[in-house]
């Protein structure tokens, strides 16, 4: 994905990028606008890529890739970092946020089929299973057949 600074529209907190499969799509920068100021403010350069290495060109996919796993590194994670972890993270809080529909979620990924949106983010933790069984005990009777 390569976005060039002057594609952002700042009034709007958008920008339009081409996606995979080449999709085209806006990425809304409601949270992450006031951080790319402040970014634009610092660099040291005029370049048209929104994202530049050290040497003021182009921040490539394999760069970012570096980066993060640097950065998990740093960390104390043991787990292999890649940047595509913050989509699926993003893309599960989003699931797991009240009041979002999962149709909201598919148009947010960018996927054209909602079975995609789920086969991805609906994934159940160990904590709300063992709830889901807890409220249907109650639900039951949970007492068991002494009880």
């Amino acid at each position: 994905m390569s976005i060039d600074w002057q594609n952002i529209d700042f009034e709007k907190k958008e920008v339009a990028i081409v996606g995979k499969g080449g999709k085209h799509r806006m990425l809304r920068l409601n949270f992450s606008l006031p951080w790319i100021l402040k970014y634009l403010d610092k660099r040291k350069s005029d370049a048209a890529p929104l994202f530049l290495t050290y040497r003021f060109k182009r921040l490539a996919r394999a760069d970012a890739h570096t980066a993060m796993q640097n950065l998990g590194e740093r960390a104390g994670l043991t787990k292999h970092m890649h940047p595509h972890m913050l989509r699926h993270t993003y893309g599960t809080h989003l699931m797991r946020t009240p009041g979002v529909e999962p149709k909201t979620v598919q148009q947010l990924m960018g996927h054209s089929d909602i079975g995609t949106t789920f086969r991805y983010y609906i994934g159940v933790s160990d904590g709300q299973m063992k709830t889901a069984h807890t409220e249907l005990g109650k639900l039951i009777g949970g007492a068991g057949p002494e009880g």
